[in-house]
């Protein structure tokens, strides 16, 4: 039989209840591809080839960076969202994304300024604020996450993002 999909990952052990009692790596060899798999790699055809024709794709842009990170290419998805930001520059979504990549990968000043800038964009939206409180608090900043939660007003601290940040700190 033919190897179509090639799965590799983590196992973690008496974690996970498994007799192995270490952390190791397995990797599954299959004549068949997951349904999400194809899907996604599908959706990448079809954004790259917006991309192509049209270079500044809000759509493409947004789609292939949020693939390129849950198919684990940071590097990737940060250039879609760069790309994205610098083709929208009155657009927070690609600097939300920026922030939430950041905050992903502990580098907590890039996300910091990266949800600055939604922020600017967009003062009104408990999403920014709560994760950039979020954000402050991971990197165990207290005092920053604070400040991020001074900021949401009126409805905005009724939002269920906001209220979740606020309960954190």
């Amino acid at each position: 039989d033919e190897v179509r999909h090639v799965h590799v990952f983590e196992n973690k052990g008496e974690v996970v209840g498994v007799s192995n009692p270490h952390p190791h790596c397995q990797i599954y060899a299959t004549n068949l591809v997951l349904k999400t798999i194809e899907i996604e790699a599908e959706a990448q055809r079809v954004y790259a080839g917006l991309l192509q024709r049209d270079p500044k794709n809000r759509f493409a842009l947004e789609a292939l960076g949020y693939l390129a990170r849950d198919l684990g290419d940071p590097k990737a998805a940060e250039g879609y969202f760069k790309q994205m930001a610098a083709a929208y520059p009155d657009d927070y979504v690609p600097w939300m994304a920026l922030g939430d990549l950041y905050t992903a990968a502990r580098d907590y000043n890039k996300a910091q300024a990266s949800y600055e800038t939604a922020h600017k964009l967009a003062p009104t939206n408990p999403a920014i604020v709560a994760a950039g409180s979020n954000a402050a608090i991971d990197a165990r900043q207290v005092d920053l996450a604070g400040q991020w939660l001074a900021r949401a007003t009126g409805t905005m601290k009724n939002a269920g993002t906001a209220r979740k940040a606020r309960i954190r700190t």
